[in-house]
């Protein structure tokens, strides 16, 4: 395996794999990287919840009172189930997401609550694009190219003569006397 740009407990990235909470991606697919915040904490759903849920059991008490207490319990129940959640979901922290979008689609690799742990992740695999699309082109080049013999220049490896000097592969012979 190349030798890793990053690694922790969760993320390996070379120059050419990033491996994420157990996920192969090549580097060369992924066209962007966002950190996105996640929806979370308490909205208007939880307030209704808990406000239901706080009726019920100021209901529930006049059951008691009257003695009732086979009703009363049942709606004290309720109430307890509607708060308890809406509660829960108060306390809740949101949490951030790496997503990367690559040609099949957005895909959320790796979901933590630490935003600024993500932002290094996504610094590192945007290091590792933009140096795999640097190289890319470079190598790309090299294997369609070649250099001229009489002016050292670098031509086209399918050129019969060379643009800068005029020099014929095929009319004139291999070695050259000047």
């Amino acid at each position: 395996m190349e030798q890793p740009i990053y690694t922790d407990h969760k993320v390996t990235i070379t120059p050419t794999l990033a491996v994420i909470d157990g996920t192969t991606y090549a580097i060369q697919t992924i066209n962007s990287i966002s950190v996105q915040k996640l929806p979370g904490g308490f909205g208007l759903m939880h307030f209704i919840m808990i406000a239901l849920g706080v009726a019920a059991v100021l209901l529930s008490f006049g059951g008691f009172q009257s003695r009732d207490t086979g009703p009363a319990f049942v709606v004290l129940f309720i109430g307890i189930a509607l708060i308890v959640p809406g509660a829960r979901a108060a306390g809740r922290e949101s949490g951030y997401s790496l997503t990367l979008a690559t040609s099949s689609g957005d895909r959320q690799a790796l979901i933590s609550k630490d935003s600024a742990y993500l932002g290094t992740l996504r610094r590192y695999l945007e290091a590792a694009i933009a140096s795999a699309r640097e190289v890319k082109p470079a190598a790309a080049l090299a294997a369609d190219t070649k250099d001229c013999p009489r002016c050292a220049e670098t031509i086209k490896a399918a050129a019969k003569a060379c643009r800068f000097c005029g020099y014929e592969y095929d009319k004139e012979p291999a070695t050259i006397d000047g």
